[in-house]
Formats: C-alpha cells, structure tokens, sequence
C-alpha cells in the first residue's frame, strides 16, 4: 500500500491558534494539565496549565512498537527512558510538583507498557545482547507511536522480561500475566487456580479464581470462584470473603480483557458491580456497565434503553442515549454524539463531529470528521 498526496505534519495547539509543530505526541497526565511531546528531535514537558516547557534531558525520543520509550504519566509523576550504554537503559522518574528527578538502572533496555500506571509501573525489557524491535511504518508520521514491529517482515522478536517498577523505592518485581497493580500490592492469578496478593495467598487453587474487577484502600478482588454447590461471586480481601451471588451452572459470566483498579465508588465487570463504600452488589436491573465515574453508574440494556444509576442513593433516572463511545470524568459522549452529563443524568446536546473532549467536558470538533479547523466548544452548550 502507498500514500499519495502531501506529507502530513503534526502540530501542537494549546488553547487556539495555529500551533507548533512537532514531531509526535506521546502522552499526557489523567487530568489533562501534563503533556510529553517530541520536538525537533527531543522530548519535552508541558504545563498546559501554564504554558511552560521543560526539556527531558537525555531523554530517547524513539518509539519502540506499541510499547514506547518516550514517557507516561503515573500518578502526580513522569516517567521516562534515558540510555547510558553498553545496553542499559535508566527509568527517570520526574516528581511534577518539583521537577525533582530519581534514576531507577535497568539491566536491559526499557520499553514502556500500554498499562495505567499509579505506583508500579509495568515495563518491557529487553536483554543487553539483543537489539529493540525494528520499526516500519507506511505513514509519514505516526502520532501515537503505534508503528508496526518488523518482525511481521521476517524479523525475530526479542526476548521481553515483563516487570513491576516501584517507582517509591526502585524495586523491580517480575510480572506474569493477569498481574493487576493496585497501588503498591500487586493481585496475581495464578495459573493453579488460586490468588494472591504480593506472596499472600488470598484464595486456594480449588477456587479456579477468575479475577473480574479490583477495588483499592483496602485492596479487594471480585472473582468467580468454584464452590461445592456450584459457582459463586465472591468479594475477597485481607480477612475478607463476601459472597455476592450464586451463579448458574456452567454459566461462565462476564470477564474483561484487562482489568483496572476502580477509581470510582464501584468497580464493575458487565452485569455485576460492587460498592466501594458497602462491598455490595448494585442493583443494574439486569442491565450491563459501560462506564462508572464517582456515585454513577451508565447502564445499557438489551432492549436499548439506558440509565444512570446513583450508588449513594439508589436513584435509577433513565436517560434518552445511546451506547457510551468515549468518556471522561462526569461527562459521556454516545455513539449517536449525545454529550452526557452523568453528575446531573441530563444529555447536554449532540456535538456532531467530535473528535474528542476533556474531563471538564469540553469537546473538540473538526468542519468534518477528522478534518479542520477544528474548535473547542463549552461542556454546557454544545451546539453552540
């Protein structure tokens, strides 16, 4: 396949205007203020609250696959690749309150997962003898990194050795899949059945645990476990086993891809949420999550409707939307582009067009999909 027509460029804009060009954006802070972008060959912070940037010195500007070694944002920090040679790599990570900056030394070279951060950050690494991936891209510029491995082309894969990096002290702990951070204790399945919290054994291996959600402060694991009479929704923790509902035979229920820590006031796998506050279930009316944020739940249905459902006060209000295709914070746009309100459980008007929006709703639209100018519009007038 090949391209014709002008070169695309990237370009910076921070608030209006014609912006500055750049070579690739590689990430950005939950709440939108923190940026990393390479410029001109190098890699930069900034404040977009501020206008301030902040060179990262030393920093690789180069993408490794979908795994990158440019930076990622973990929780109030920046964590970035510096090479030192001879095939190590150190992992800097950058206090953004202060511009302080630790080294962590890798003994390899680091690749950056896709995995939220918060204190343990997952990495690739890959062993001083081998070389990182090499890339091939069909397109002149690549935005988010996401450029093709070439060993799809014929070219071997590198060894990866998955790790944890506790970013407070520098500890580096070997990751197995499934492996879900939260905060400091990692909550691991185990191939024999059982879960463990760090090395603390959580359920036995006769539980055949299948981890469906995790909740933080304490650390709590909603799982379907094998019991005598059959299977069971169990909520687990240090001296913690609730059961939540028996489950029909051979009925396998509803598991994610990944998992996530809740940052809400429920963690929520489909058909099943459980209460941060209570440790019970929600009442979904036989509907299925799509999103959580704080005391509200977006609920779907087979039949198409939708409602918003208060944790706090068991309020369902039902609501004329569709199913959620983006989401930030409060706010919830549907694939019919109705932007959603889930404070208020109100849609706040259709924003054709969007391309994307911010936690404070504010949302971004091009004259024509994916195509400019492109304007920001205010969270509480939409079709203005």
């Amino acid at each position: 396949m090949s391209l014709a027509g002008d070169r695309r460029e990237l370009y910076f804009v921070l608030g209006g205007g014609e912006g500055t060009r750049i070579d690739a954006f590689a990430s950005r802070s939950t709440d939108g203020r923190w940026l990393a972008i390479v410029r001109e060959g190098k890699v930069e912070l900034v404040d977009a609250l501020s206008g301030e940037t902040f060179a990262l010195r030393g920093a690789d500007p180069r993408p490794a696959g979908r795994a990158s070694r440019v930076a990622k944002f973990a929780s109030g920090r920046l964590i970035y690749v510096r090479p030192i040679g001879r095939g190590d790599d150190v992992l800097v990570v950058r206090e953004l309150s202060d511009h302080s900056e630790r080294e962590i030394v890798v003994p390899g070279r680091v690749m950056l997962s896709e995995h939220e951060t918060d204190r343990l950050a997952h990495v690739y690494v890959v062993p001083r003898d081998q070389p990182l991936p090499p890339l091939r891209s069909d397109f002149a510029v690549d935005e988010c990194f996401n450029l093709v491995p070439q060993d799809v082309y014929g070219y071997p894969d590198p060894t990866l050795i998955e790790y944890w990096v506790d970013l407070d002290i520098g500890k580096l702990i070997v990751a197995t899949p499934g492996d879900v951070a939260v905060g400091a204790t990692i909550v691991r399945p185990a191939a024999d059945g059982a879960l463990y919290f760090d090395d603390r054994q959580i359920a036995l291996p006769s539980c055949g645990a299948r981890l469906l959600a995790v909740l933080p402060d304490p650390v709590r694991a909603m799982v379907i476990c094998r019991e005598k009479r059959g299977e069971m929704l169990l909520l687990l923790g240090e001296g913690l086993r609730k059961e939540l509902a028996s489950l029909a035979p051979r009925r396998g229920g509803y598991e994610p891809r990944e998992v996530y820590p809740a940052k809400g006031g429920a963690a929520c796998a489909g058909v099943w949420c459980v209460a941060a506050a209570t440790n019970q279930l929600v009442d979904l009316g036989g509907g299925f999550a799509q999103y959580a944020w704080g005391d509200r739940i977006y609920v779907a249905h087979e039949s198409g409707r939708h409602e918003i459902v208060d944790i706090a006060t068991g309020v369902r209000t039902p609501i004329e939307a569709d199913d959620m295709r983006l989401a930030s914070g409060r706010y919830l746009l549907d694939r019919s582009e109705n932007l959603v309100d889930l404070e208020t459980a109100t849609i706040l008007g259709r924003v054709p067009e969007t391309l994307d929006f911010s936690a404070n709703g504010r949302v971004i639209v091009g004259a024509r999909k994916g195509w400019g100018p492109m304007r920001w519009l205010a969270p509480h007038d939409p079709a203005s």
